[in-house]
C-alpha cells in the first residue's frame, strides 16, 4: 500500500501537457505499428489497431484535438457497433 502511494505521489509531480503526452504515445503507437507491419500475418490486426490512431494522435500533438466532436464520433461508432451485433444475432 505505502509503494502504491508514493507511484500515486510521484505521478502527480509529473507535469505535462496534453501535446506532450499525446506526441509520446504517438510515437509509441507508430514503433508498434512499424514492428507489427514487418511482422505480417496476424499481426496486421494490431498494426491497423495502431495506424488508426495516428490521425488522432497528430490532432493532439498540434493542439488540434476536439474533445467533443472525438466524443460525438465514438457515440457514432457504437451505435454501429451495435447495429452490427444485431444483424449478426438475426
Amino acid at each position: 500500500m505505502v509503494m502504491e502511494l508514493e507511484k500515486f505521489e510521484q505521478a502527480k509531480k509529473v507535469k505535462e501537457t496534453f501535446e506532450e503526452f499525446a506526441k509520446k504515445r504517438g510515437e509509441g503507437a507508430a514503433k508498434i505499428a512499424e514492428n507489427a507491419e514487418k511482422k505480417g500475418g496476424l499481426a496486421l490486426l494490431t498494426w491497423h489497431h495502431f495506424k488508426v490512431k495516428a490521425p488522432y494522435y497528430k490532432k493532439a500533438t498540434e493542439g488540434k484535438f476536439d474533445k467533443e466532436s472525438a466524443e460525438k464520433e465514438f457515440e457514432m461508432l457504437n451505435i454501429k457497433k451495435k447495429k452490427i451485433h444485431l444483424i449478426i444475432k438475426v
